[in-house]
């Protein structure tokens, strides 16, 4: 059967099903449970009149060369071997993924504890190889860091540390298994992450340690070190002093006040591994470090020995995107830490009447004496420095500028900041967020806000706010597995690819069809497994092929021969859709337009 045509059946089940219930319980006799979906789905194969389908042949080799290396509450695995893809199982509980490459990061795994691990190789079909076994132990490497995170604790705890740079509604962090997840869907607008913490650097240097995901080949990350209480900086004119280090896979550029200097880069690493950064102050030199292997040093200039650190990631256009941390630490001198507290986010915007008022449903924030709120304006045009009052629930408070003569530059972020007592910090009630309208004064043009953010001064001996437990900034929206990318070809009767726009003669075709694992992988870390594939033309279904013959099926290639003498003259549309073993994945689709000649 179809696999929407059983859906079908299934719901339709499930409605006569609701009527019967209706009907016994006016009778009071025992009411019957409704059937439930099948733990996964699974496809019948089919063919039309004249399709020929590929049959599953011998059963993959096994990998070979197993590797696992231990890392900080993780395993990392290599291999060798020439398959569609590779399921991968570890634990006592054995835990199943399925990846396209010929690696795999196991995360969230438990210090000191052995782990074993199996590789299979799996084929077009869904047919296992024998298992390559292996076995590791995770452990973090000891450290003596003047600041550390692990990202180890509840979300709140892990928040009280770092600041997320971006304006309400479009990026959120959360903790998954042990590491921080900056998730955003902000279109090209990069995304910030600010430690509440500085770096102060000891009379011989420092470094900056980052373990993380990106970035990835179409990435860029971004560390900037900034002598001053900010929150973004723009990429056309860095503030007085800071140094900007921009890391991609074809190479390192560093910005100082003295100039700027590129590295060399390095291939870019498996999908979904996780890449260890060091960015090191040694006198008057930095050195960028990638997994231990020196990148390149270069002389800067560096007026400061204290910093505000920020790293950004960049936006990607569309679609939800995230960045996986897993250890930032800081080698210097040690800074007093923020206290461990949920701080209010803020959101900066134009005054909504010529007196600003306080908004309604707000309560006041508890635990704290005051609080420096950071902003950052942006113009269009070149011009002196702006005149602003914040105006918090009612009441205006000077602005003042983070670098004092400095105006503006068109296109650049503008750092301001203003000092609020702990009057101004009422927050709204649901939302847990402090709204604030910033006036301009004498204004020629209108400036653009920024991310905004507290820094709050706990009051002594008071408690700490509870912030509601629903409030909108816990939202994590993280993609599940996806399906391997499917793409489809035509090729003549002799196998012979058809320029696209060119007709293709009736009688024998072939439909060539590949699922790229990479490409799934690269979008959602980790593959979900496939149930087969449906073929259709003009809407038509012409061919079902199961492909979870072991198991679920991860990538391939395929080839679908199919008889075109019936078929009419001029344009056709191919849709061939890759359908998962699981009811939530969504099926993925390709579009194949062909040509059909006349006779």
């Amino acid at each position: 059967m179809e696999p929407r045509l059983r859906l079908v059946a299934v719901l339709g089940a499930a409605v006569l099903l609701v009527g019967t219930v209706v009907v016994l319980r006016g009778s009071g006799e025992e009411q019957p449970a409704l059937p439930e979906l099948p733990p996964y789905r699974t496809m019948t194969e089919f063919r039309a009149d004249g399709v020929l389908l590929p049959v599953p042949g011998a059963k993959p080799a096994a990998p070979t060369g197993l590797e696992v290396r231990p890392g900080s509450r993780r395993l990392v695995l290599s291999w060798l071997g020439e398959a569609a893809g590779y399921e991968v199982t570890w634990g006592d509980d054995r835990r199943t993924r399925l990846v396209a490459e010929r690696s795999a990061q196991l995360d969230g795994l438990t210090d000191g504890l052995a782990y074993p691990v199996e590789v299979r190789a799996v084929d077009a079909f869904g047919q296992r190889s024998d298992p390559l076994g292996g076995a590791g132990t995770p452990r973090t490497p000891a450290g003596d860091w003047s600041f550390a995170d692990l990202f180890d604790g509840t979300e709140d705890e892990v928040g009280s540390r770092w600041q997320l740079v971006q304006r309400p509604g479009c990026a959120w962090t959360g903790v998954a298994g042990g590491r921080l997840v900056v998730s955003a869907n902000c279109g090209d607008r990069p995304t910030g992450l600010r430690a509440r913490t500085p770096l102060r650097l000891r009379d011989n240097g420092g470094r900056v340690v980052l373990e993380t995901d990106a970035p990835e080949q179409r990435d860029r990350l971004t560390v900037d070190f900034v002598p001053g209480p900010v929150d973004v900086v723009g990429d056309r004119l860095l503030p007085p002093g800071a140094i900007r280090v921009e890391l991609a896979t074809e190479g390192v550029l560093v910005r100082h006040p003295g100039g700027e200097a590129r590295l060399p880069g390095v291939a870019a690493p498996p999908v979904g591994r996780s890449q260890r950064w060091e960015i090191v102050f040694a006198g008057g030199e930095l050195r960028v470090l990638r997994d231990g292997q020196v990148l390149g040093a270069t002389p800067v200039a560096r007026t400061w020995r204290q910093a505000t650190v920020l790293f950004g990631f960049g936006g990607r256009g569309s679609g939800v995107t995230d960045v996986v941390l897993d250890l930032i630490a800081f080698d210097g001198e040690p800074v007093q830490t923020p206290p461990s507290r949920v701080t209010p986010r803020v959101l900066v915007d134009l005054p909504r009447s010529a007196a600003p008022k306080a908004p309604e449903d707000t309560r006041p924030l508890r635990g704290t004496e005051g609080a420096l709120l950071r902003m950052a304006v942006r113009s269009p045009l070149d011009g002196p420095e702006p005149r602003l009052t914040a105006f918090v629930n009612g009441t205006g408070y000077p602005v003042r500028p983070v670098f004092p003569g400095l105006g503006l530059t068109a296109g650049s972020w503008f750092p301001v900041v203003a000092e609020l007592p702990a009057a101004a910090l009422a927050v709204d009630a649901q939302r847990y967020l402090l709204d604030v309208q910033l006036r301009q004064e004498d204004a020629v043009v209108q400036l653009d806000y920024g991310p905004a953010s507290l820094d709050l001064r706990p009051a002594a001996g008071q408690a700490a706010d509870e912030p509601p437990a629903n409030r909108a900034d816990r939202k994590l929206p993280r993609p599940g597995p996806a399906l391997a990318e499917p793409g489809a070809a035509l090729l003549d009767a002799a196998g012979r690819p058809v320029p696209g726009g060119e007709p293709v003669a009736k009688g024998r075709a072939v439909i060539e069809i590949r699922l790229d694992g990479r490409a799934g992988q690269l979008a959602a870390g980790e593959l979900a497994g496939l149930a087969g594939l449906e073929v259709r033309l003009d809407g038509d279904r012409l061919a079902v092929l199961p492909t979870a013959k072991d198991g679920p099926g991860a990538a391939g290639t395929w080839r679908i021969a199919l008889n075109l003498s019936s078929t009419s003259a001029g344009p056709h549309t191919v849709e061939v859709r890759a359908v998962g073993t699981s009811w939530d994945t969504p099926t993925a689709y390709a579009f194949l337009p062909i040509m059909v000649a006349r006779e």
